[in-house]
C-alpha cells in the first residue's frame, strides 16, 4: 500500500494576508518553501499578501521527484496564482529563485501576473557531455552528487533545507523547462526584475 508523502518539518508552503496586491513565490530545485519564506515574512511586514508555494515533489521525499514532470512544477504556480485571484488579490507578482525565477518567467507567457522577479535563475543548464543522455541515464542511474556550497553565510546554509543529492529524472525536466523558456522569453509582456549575484 502506498503512503502519501510527508512534508519535511518546517518545509511547509505559507500564506500571510495582507493586503490587496499579492506575491507569489517559488522556490527552487529540490529546494522547499522555507528558503523563499524570509522574503515572505519581510513582503508581508511591507504590507503585501504572500502565498510560497511547494513545487510538487519537493519537500517530502526526494524519490518523489523521480516521477514528476516540469508540467507539473508549472501546474502549482498557476493554482497558486488562481487561488490569490479568487481569494480578492491582485494584482500578482511571482517571485523564484534558480528554477522558481524559471517558472515564474514562463509563467508569464501563460498566465495574467502583473509582473515578474526572477533571482539566481539560470538560462541553460552548464554543458557536460551527459545532457542529452539524461532521460535514459535516469532509469539506470537514479541520482548524482551535488556540488559543495560555496555559501559564505554558514548560519544560512545550515537551516537550509534541500534533498541531498539532485535526482537525474528531476535535472532532465528543468533541462527541457529551460528549453522551452528560451523559447517563449520573448512573449514576456510585464516587467520583470532579474536579480543575479556575481558568485552564483
Amino acid at each position: 500500500m502506498r503512503t502519501l508523502p510527508v512534508l519535511i518539518p518546517r518545509a511547509e508552503p505559507f500564506f500571510f494576508p495582507a493586503g490587496k496586491a499579492a506575491c507569489l513565490l517559488v522556490h527552487g530545485f529540490t529546494g522547499t518553501p522555507k528558503e523563499m519564506r524570509w522574503l515572505g515574512e519581510h513582503l508581508h511586514r511591507e504590507g503585501f499578501t504572500v502565498l510560497g508555494v511547494r513545487l510538487a515533489g519537493h519537500a517530502t521525499r526526494m524519490e518523489d521527484l523521480y516521477r514528476v514532470r516540469w508540467t507539473d512544477w508549472l501546474a502549482v504556480v498557476e493554482d497558486g496564482g488562481h487561488l490569490l485571484r479568487s481569494g480578492g488579490y491582485g494584482p500578482v507578482v511571482v517571485m523564484g529563485l534558480s528554477l522558481g525565477g524559471a517558472l515564474a518567467l514562463l509563467s508569464a507567457t501563460f498566465f495574467p501576473v502583473a509582473g515578474v522577479v526572477a533571482m539566481s535563475t539560470p538560462y541553460r543548464l552548464p554543458p557536460h557531455p551527459l545532457l542529452p543522455f539524461l532521460r535514459p541515464l535516469s532509469r539506470v542511474i537514479r541520482t548524482m552528487a551535488k556540488e559543495p556550497s560555496d555559501a559564505r553565510d554558514l548560519e544560512a546554509q545550515a537551516e537550509h533545507i534541500a534533498y541531498p543529492a539532485l535526482p537525474l529524472h528531476g535535472v532532465a525536466e528543468v533541462r527541457d523547462l529551460l528549453a522551452l523558456l528560451r523559447q517563449r522569453l520573448a512573449e514576456v509582456r510585464v516587467p520583470v526584475l532579474v536579480v543575479h549575484s556575481r558568485g552564483d
